[in-house]
Formats: structure tokens, C-alpha cells, sequence
């Protein structure tokens, strides 16, 4: 088995690898943030209150922030948890300059308040949402509205494709349910190498889409004009693949990715002692700890991949995105990072759920 170890600067620095990790934090939290927010002229009230709310955040004052968030949320989204996450934010869209614009969408007992902000790197929207007390019981980071269809992003493939494009579904060997996904493949050879595509942690599509880029489309485009068969698939609960994500782990990933690579090598026309694995962030994991177990892998490619445990890199994002944010003070940036390596430490031995959720 060959090995190739890249960490592409360009993805690494790109909102694909810390959207994993903001995802993972505030899911424990019970909350999912995505992207950011500016400064408009407010149509509502809550539209004024939303775009309060990301000027205390912008400027640090997370304890005015934090108390307009519901009860229920308080309790498991703490201040710090909250500067956290908007140290990762403006690490990798830049400094928060202004809010743009807002709007609002009700949904039942939901008010949505999008607030339109620039950062010096790129716009990215806050998404606000308040329940009928007013209070914040949602709060995500998104990518703008397209102001109307179109290509799409500049790069992303479009048809006519010079291979075959296929639709196709494989039985998981877990849980139950099917994958789905597309297969690319060159026309009129025969036996020729393949790679499966690997996605990093959280829930993502077969093209890996994040704020409007389709990196897999990219890739597998690629990959396949040089001769490769291409899969690449929609994670559990995404897109068309009918498994549950209900209690993933990394084992079960390791034998999703297990059912992927015996699909693609069954293949007609695939040479199934030249099928590879390409991973990006835990997916790069994946396609190392799959390999580990199996001689079916004739290489494995590692996208901004790990050269040390979990454990260790961790505090090191967390300190990193908290240092980028020049207005946290060093003794905050102290503590947190002590927390999070206790918490590792936790992890690493083997607590109990119950110690855990105590912990945290």
C-alpha cells in the first residue's frame, strides 16, 4: 500500500476543516452554528434585537449575549463556549467589519432573523432564531442567499461530462439502510483504477458542499478525466442514503467506508487491486484506519489529515482560533484550553458518558 500525506494549505485553511469542529463543540452544547452577521436598517424588532446580538458578539461582550439565549440553552452553550466559537469564526472569514442587511422568515412559533454580515475575508450571514418569548433559542452561521441560480461556483463541474455518471446504492454493513451516491467513470476502458471519495466529520453530501463550493464534484471530476472510477457517496441522514446517524462513531464510519471500498472493487470495469482511498480531515482518518485492516486498499491519500491523536490537536485548534481573536484575553485563552485538554484527557481514558456530561 502507498501512502501520500497532504496537507493542501488551501482546505486546511478553508472553512470545510473548522466547520467539523465548531459543528462537534456546539452539538455537545446541543446547538449547531454555521456563519456570521453586519449592521443594516432593521425592519422589526426582532430584526433590531438580532443585530444587537451580533454587535456584543463581535465586540466581545458575551455576557450581554448570552443573556437573551432561552433557559434551555443557557444551560448548555456557556460564555465561554460562545467565545469560542466566534474566535473560530473570524479566524477563518477574517476580522468582523459590519452588518449588511437583515430579514425574517416565521415558521410556527419561530422567528428567523437573518443578519447579512462582511468580514474581511468574505459575507457570510448570522442566523437568529427566536422562539415566542423572544429569547435566542437558535443561532447558525450561514452562507448567503444566492440572488438567483446559476453555475454556481466558478470551478464546480457541469455537463457534458467526457465518462460516465451513474447513480447508484449499497447496503450498509451497519444499522441497516442504503448508501447513495454517484460513480464516475471513464468511457469505453476497461479495469481501470478507482478511488472512494471520504468526507470529514459531520453530515455532508456526496459533494462535500460547503458555502457553495463542491470539492468531491471537483476532485471526482478530476480524477476521472485521468483515468480513475470515482465514488463518492452522501453521508448517514444526508442527501439520499437512508442509514441513521443516530450514535455514529468512528468505528461505524471505519465499516461505512468498508462497504464503500467492497462496492466500488465489485465494479464492472473497475481493477479491483488498484482501488484507493482519498480522505479529507477524519476522512483521511478513516481511510487510514480502513487501510490498517484491509489489503483490499491499494493506497490511501490524506487531505489535511492528522499527524498526531484527537487529543492533541483539539487544544491546539482551540487555541489557535482563540489567538486569532485578538480581543480574548490570555487568561480566558488559558483556561479554556486547560479545559479542553482536561476533557481530552476524560475522552482518551475511557469516562463514562455520565462522567462526561459532568465534566462538561
Amino acid at each position: 500500500m502507498r501512502l501520500v500525506q497532504g496537507f493542501d494549505n488551501d482546505m486546511a485553511r478553508s472553512s470545510l476543516s473548522v466547520l467539523s469542529s465548531w459543528s462537534l463543540a456546539l452539538a455537545l452544547a446541543g446547538i449547531i452554528v454555521g456563519t456570521a452577521n453586519a449592521e443594516p436598517t432593521y425592519g422589526t424588532a426582532l430584526e433590531r434585537a438580532a443585530g444587537t446580538l451580533v454587535t456584543q458578539i463581535s465586540v466581545g461582550d458575551f455576557g450581554k449575549a448570552h443573556e437573551t439565549f432561552a433557559p434551555e440553552v443557557k444551560g448548555k452553550l456557556s460564555q465561554s463556549a460562545l467565545a469560542a466559537t466566534w474566535a473560530s469564526v473570524t479566524s477563518q472569514l477574517g476580522h468582523y467589519r459590519r452588518q449588511l442587511r437583515t430579514s425574517t422568515v416565521v415558521s410556527g412559533p419561530y422567528t428567523k432573523v437573518r443578519v447579512s454580515c462582511e468580514f474581511a475575508r468574505m459575507k457570510m450571514d448570522v442566523l437568529v432564531v427566536y422562539d415566542k418569548r423572544r429569547q435566542v433559542v437558535g443561532f447558525f452561521i450561514k452562507p448567503p442567499i444566492p440572488k438567483a441560480k446559476g453555475r454556481g461556483r466558478a470551478q464546480t463541474p457541469v455537463p457534458p461530462f467526457p465518462y460516465e455518471s451513474t447513480e447508484v446504492q449499497y447496503a450498509a454493513l451497519l444499522g441497516g439502510g442504503v448508501f447513495a451516491g454517484t460513480l464516475t467513470r471513464p468511457k469505453g476502458t476497461e479495469r481501470v483504477p478507482a478511488v472512494l471519495l471520504i468526507t470529514g466529520s459531520g453530515l455532508q453530501d456526496r459533494d462535500s458542499t460547503i458555502f457553495g463550493h463542491k470539492p468531491f464534484a471537483v476532485l471526482a471530476d478530476h480524477f476521472t478525466r485521468a483515468g480513475f472510477a470515482v465514488l463518492r457517496v452522501d453521508d448517514r441522514g444526508t442527501g439520499k442514503t437512508t442509514v441513521s446517524p443516530k450514535g455514529s462513531t468512528i468505528e461505524k464510519h471505519a465499516q461505512d467506508v468498508a462497504a464503500g471500498l467492497a462496492y466500488l472493487r465489485a465494479y464492472p470495469g473497475v481493477d479491483k487491486n488498484r482501488v484507493g482511498l482519498v480522505g479529507h480531515s477524519e476522512g483521511a482518518l478513516l481511510a487510514a484506519v480502513v487501510a490498517s485492516r484491509s489489503r483490499d486498499v491499494a493506497f490511501i491519500v490524506m487531505l489535511g489529515g492528522a499527524g498526531v491523536s484527537g487529543a492533541e490537536i483539539n487544544p491546539l485548534q482551540v487555541e489557535a482560533a482563540l489567538r486569532a481573536q485578538a480581543a480574548v484575553p490570555e487568561a480566558r485563552i488559558q483556561t479554556i484550553v486547560a479545559m479542553q485538554r482536561k476533557l481530552m484527557v476524560s475522552l482518551a481514558g475511557g469516562a463514562s458518558d455520565a462522567e462526561l456530561l459532568t465534566q462538561l
